[in-house]
Formats: C-alpha cells, sequence, structure tokens
C-alpha cells in the first residue's frame, strides 16, 4: 500500500501518527509513504484522488481511500488494527473527540488560508468566526481532558490539532485559559509516534 501525504498536513499527519501508535500491534503490512504537496498538483495524487487532498491511501489491487477516519475504518475492518487503539465506531465519546478536533482542525486550516490572501481580500467576519470556533473547542477540551494514559484516534486528533494551530498560528494563545489541555498536550508530545511526524 502506498500513503499519500503532506508532511506540514495536520490530516495526513494524524494517519501517521496512529499507524506509527499501532506499529508492533497490529497486522499491516509495510506501507510506502510518499510526501507530496497538494497545492503542487502532485499527478500521483490527482491520479488518484480527484479532490487532490491529503491523506490517500492506495491499496495494493488499486483502489482508493480517501480521508482519515475511512482509512482507519478500513484497515480495522481487515483486522490490521486491535486492541485498545482500534477505532470503536460504536464509541460515541471517541467520536464526538475526532469530530470536535477535526472540527478544530477545519477553522484553524481556513484561519491559515484566510491570512494568505491580500489584506484587501480577507474576511473579518469569516477570520472571527474561525478563531472563535478554536476558543471555544479548546474550552470544551480543557473541561475534559483525556486520561494520559489512553491515545486513541480522538485523542490523536486533538494533539495534531493544537500542534498544527502552534506552528501555523502561533499567535494564538489557547493555552492562556487552558492549563489543563496544555498540560497534557506537553505529555503526549513526547510521544513517539508525535516527535517522528511533527513538521519542522
Amino acid at each position: 500500500m502506498r500513503l499519500l501525504y503532506s508532511v506540514t498536513s495536520p490530516y495526513a499527519r494524524k494517519i501517521r501518527v496512529f499507524l506509527d501508535c499501532v506499529a508492533g500491534q497490529s497486522t499491516i503490512g509495510d506501507i510506502e509513504t510518499i510526501n507530496c504537496n497538494p497545492l503542487d498538483d502532485a499527478p500521483e495524487l490527482l491520479a488518484a484522488n480527484p479532490l487532490g487532498k491529503v491523506p490517500t491511501l492506495i491499496l495494493d489491487d488499486g483502489r482508493v481511500l480517501i480521508e482519515s477516519l475511512a482509512i482507519v475504518q478500513y484497515l480495522q475492518q481487515q483486522g490490521a488494527i486491535q486492541g485498545d487503539l482500534a477505532f470503536a465506531p460504536t464509541d460515541v465519546g471517541q467520536l464526538q473527540r475526532h469530530a470536535l478536533a477535526s472540527g478544530m482542525t477545519d477553522a484553524a486550516l481556513n484561519l491559515v488560508m484566510e491570512r494568505r490572501r491580500d489584506e484587501p481580500q480577507r474576511s473579518p467576519y469569516w477570520q472571527h468566526r474561525w478563531e472563535r470556533a478554536i476558543d471555544k473547542s479548546v474550552a470544551t477540551f480543557d473541561n475534559s481532558v483525556p486520561p494520559a494514559a489512553r491515545f486513541d484516534l480522538g485523542d490523536i486528533a486533538l494533539a495534531v490539532a493544537l500542534e498544527y494551530i502552534d506552528f501555523r498560528l502561533p499567535d494564538i494563545n489557547w493555552r492562556a485559559d487552558a492549563a489543563a489541555l496544555a498540560a497534557w498536550l506537553a505529555d503526549v508530545s513526547e510521544r513517539p509516534s508525535m516527535a517522528a511526524t511533527r513538521p519542522e
């Protein structure tokens, strides 16, 4: 199998962290990772995924899976992921954490792209909404910090989202009012899977 990803993509990083976490605990065979920038319209990526987005997983038989949750669910259905890290599609808590963290990532990415527009073209309205979405999501997670011993797909999505904000939006000081969440991230960020996939 081949995983098309971008080093700086939080969506692709979520899959890379997950796969690194389950290495040695699963029956996943070798997955070739291919770094490509979606904004460069990489031919292999466009040929596999009409959306031109990462992550994109090309299976051994040529079929293609896109979107991180779909990739994890497929691998699990094939019996490749087992144990504590297996995604539980009936676990409402994990589903909610994954959805909220993914939504926070969406807001952060939208804000990054909006700020890259020329100043006259930027929308103060949308920037405010995305900043508010990040603030409210952080506050929600700070009120219910994940246990340190657990690191399932919902927790991975949260850690990756927060580090993406640090990476692309350093002016957003989300730690100021989220001490518990900041302490949690400081702990999980030392995991080998997080360190190995962190963009420069």
